[in-house]
């Protein structure tokens, strides 16, 4: 999907999210840990700036 909309992973991720809140499906709350944070920057699935953010929240 990245590549067809020319957007990065994170942000379709993001998106989908918003549209899946919109049709009234809550996500499940799962609690990340700092290396489960750490791990989702390096695959690409969170931007450094998303990472640092929710290492803020811990």
């Amino acid at each position: 999907m990245e590549k067809v909309l020319g957007i990065s992973y994170p942000t379709v991720r993001k998106r989908l999210g918003e549209i899946i809140e919109a049709l009234g499906y809550a996500p499940r709350q799962v609690r990340l840990t700092q290396q489960d944070i750490l791990d989702a920057v390096d695959r690409g699935e969170l931007t450094p700036r998303e990472g640092i953010e929710k290492l803020k929240s811990l």
